[in-house]
């Protein structure tokens, strides 16, 4: 399950092939509500499509360098824009046995 929150966020164009694109900076902090691991320096997605992508990869990573055999079922990431408003809501969820092994 996935929510999406609509915002604009602040965007660093970059030059790529001639043209420019736009590139917008997102913290991916995680949370099971009593617990959290925060992204103070963010990171840099050229699409907001991406953004549920990159949030399976960051809870995988969060799993891998705390405790591989805790339950994270209660586990989310939550993506912010730089304004600090929130864009997605990722559960780790079901899919987090397999996140493990993918990490």
């Amino acid at each position: 399950m996935q929510r999406h929150f609509g915002t604009k966020c602040e965007r660093n164009p970059i030059r790529e092939k001639g043209g420019y694109t736009d590139m917008a900076r997102y913290r991916f902090h995680c949370t099971n509500g009593l617990e959290c691991v925060l992204d103070p320096v963010g990171q840099e997605i050229r699409s907001a499509a991406r953004l549920p992508e990159r949030a399976r990869a960051v809870a995988g990573q969060v799993m891998n360098k705390l405790d591989r055999s805790a339950d994270w079922r209660e586990w989310q990431v939550s993506v912010h824009d730089l304004r600090g408003h929130r864009v997605l809501v990722q559960p780790f969820g079901m899919d987090a046995k397999r996140l493990l092994r993918a990490a």
